[in-house]
């Protein structure tokens, strides 16, 4: 696992990701609920409008 935490494994997943899609789109990259902590377990990363607050 890339990082002491899953935590820390999730941001250097995604982090790459949001850098690249920032590039092409105003969207920002947001986890389904437990996705920055939970192990073993299928997530799913949402794309939403840049400022969307909403939570999944």
């Amino acid at each position: 696992m890339p990082g002491r935490t899953p935590y820390e494994a999730y941001r250097a997943f995604v982090e790459p990701l949001a850098a690249a899609l920032a590039c092409v789109a105003t969207a920002k990259i947001q986890p389904s609920a437990g996705g920055t902590h939970l192990l073993f377990r299928d997530q799913i990363l949402y794309l939403t409008r840049q400022g969307d607050s909403r939570t999944v």
